[in-house]
């Protein structure tokens, strides 16, 4: 049998709409877990989105791609369009984010591939 302790308001049911005071907008309900489903869960209400972004870096592509080790977890914007490459889906790709396991590369298409390619 599951236990519940309720700290503060908390709706009659769990995932349903839990309105705030003003009766229009809604609190915003997280599943909070270490160990997924299986194990002991918190359903936490915010007043906003837990999931909010506060801003976005822009990041300078440059010509090389270098090695990113220890890139702090944040939100990026890579602006991938203003850099423009010439070929076909092999020969444009600019890469520009790697390490030791990935390369994440973009192509603007301007040729046609003489033969099959296959990713």
């Amino acid at each position: 049998m599951p236990f519940y302790v309720k700290v503060g308001k908390v709706p009659p049911k769990r995932h349903t709409t839990f309105y705030k005071e003003d009766g229009k907008s809604l609190y915003r309900e997280e599943l909070f877990s270490t160990k997924g489903f299986s194990g002991i869960y918190s359903n936490k209400y915010h007043l906003y989105m837990p999931t909010e972004v506060e801003k976005i870096d822009e990041v300078k592509i440059d010509s090389s791609a270098n090695d990113w080790k220890d890139a702090p977890l944040e939100y990026y914007h890579f602006i991938t369009d203003k850099k423009k490459s010439n070929g076909n889906i092999i020969t444009a790709r600019n890469e520009f984010l790697k390490n030791d396991h990935c390369v994440i590369s973009t192509a603007h298409l301007s040729e046609d591939t003489e033969y099959f390619y296959r990713n």
